[in-house]
This record gives C-alpha cells, sequence and structure tokens, in this order.
C-alpha cells in the first residue's frame, strides 16, 4: 500500500490537463507560468475537491 501512495502522490505533483488534449490540439495559447502556479497551488491545497458552499479553512 506505500508504493500506491508513493504513486498517487507523485501523479498529484503533476499539473495537467484533465483530457488527453493539448493546447495546440484546441488552438489555444499555454497558460501563463503564475496560472500553472496558482492552479497547482490550489489543487495542493485540495480546493479543487472543494465545494463553492464550503467556507475556506
Amino acid at each position: 500500500m506505500k508504493k500506491l501512495g508513493a504513486i498517487d502522490a507523485r501523479v498529484a505533483e503533476v499539473l495537467r490537463w484533465p483530457e488527453a488534449v493539448t493546447f495546440e490540439e484546441m488552438n489555444q495559447k499555454e497558460p501563463s507560468w503564475w496560472l500553472k502556479s496558482a492552479l497547482k497551488f490550489a489543487h495542493q491545497q485540495g480546493w479543487d475537491k472543494r465545494t463553492t458552499t464550503q467556507k475556506f479553512a
């Protein structure tokens, strides 16, 4: 089980698009470095798992 936890933690570290598609395929510019950083931070804090009705801790 420790190995699965390590794999899960490693996968969670990688900021990725939720679908198997690239920005180039969507004819979109890649997000700026600061937006990617902010999204990764929010993900690490678990904010992506909360609903809008929940209060921040």
